[in-house]
């Protein structure tokens, strides 16, 4: 149990949250579960005004070789999200976090991959798990993600492509993954600031769209910045790098393929 202040005034009221302790051989796990405000992208994008917010719930757990203060992994959870949450607040205050929500939307895959991105950066920090539940106030089911890290190594056989499987034209794969997401096609080329006319002949594959603008996409769609990159056959400087550094990897992924397509065609 601690104390919170009000954004704006200058009165504090106390606040938990549900924490659980315990100890490996070697390293320790710490966790808790931390409440805070997320607003909808998706539906800020595609109404004229006003957007969907919900109550949701992050569930953290960290193991660390040295001490972790719980008060850094609840402030590293508030930041990524919308808001954080209040037991009680003010019509001045009330006022601060919906605007605060409204200019802050995040989707659930947002709220567990920014997390993760921050708790990994706290000195000692050798493993993280963040689970995301978002209580949908509009739909009768709930929102969940979930990301640990350090993920599970690739093996070989996830290098090999799906049979019969032919990825979309970057233009198509946008398209459906645009519709599946609740957008119109004026409503996404406002939300990444580009013109409706370019984005449409992105979508027929006349056009290609800038790094930053792949990234805006990614944000409102929820997913990777490279792999949007990816998708769109942008290869990022960091993505660079790491070809240059372990290109032995990438050519035997490249020569399962290839392998794997004479086997079709054959």
């Amino acid at each position: 149990m601690g104390t919170r202040r009000f954004p704006l005034l200058s009165r504090a009221l106390g606040t938990g949250f549900r924490c659980h302790l315990a100890d490996g051989v070697s390293q320790s796990v710490r966790g808790v579960e931390v409440p805070v405000t997320t607003l909808c992208p998706c539906s800020k994008a595609i109404s004229r005004y006003g957007a969907h917010n919900q109550r949701s719930l992050v569930d953290v757990q960290v193991r660390f070789d040295d001490m972790v203060w719980i008060e850094d992994v609840v402030e590293a959870v508030e930041a990524c999200a919308s808001s954080p949450l209040y037991a009680l607040l003010k019509r001045e205050d009330e006022k601060w976090v919906t605007e605060r929500a409204y200019e802050n939307p995040r989707f659930v895959e947002d709220m567990v991959r920014e997390t993760v991105l921050r708790l990994r950066e706290i000195d000692g920090v050798r493993w993280v798990r963040v689970e995301c539940q978002n209580m949908e106030a509009i739909h009768k089911h709930d929102a969940f993600a979930r990301l640990t890290w350090p993920g599970e190594q690739p093996t070989k056989k996830t290098l090999r492509p799906p049979k019969g499987v032919k990825p979309l034209p970057f233009g198509q794969w946008l398209r459906a993954q645009r519709i599946q997401r609740g957008f119109s096609q004026a409503g996404l080329a406002e939300a990444i600031g580009v013109s409706g006319s370019l984005l449409s002949r992105v979508e027929t594959g006349e056009k290609t769209l800038s790094i930053e603008s792949l990234s805006n996409i990614a944000r409102h769609f929820g997913l990777e910045a490279r792999r949007v990159q990816l998708r769109a056959g942008v290869v990022s400087p960091g993505i660079s790098s790491i070809l240059q550094a372990h290109p032995e990897d990438f050519l035997q992924w490249l020569d399962v393929r290839e392998a794997h397509e004479l086997e079709i065609s054959g």
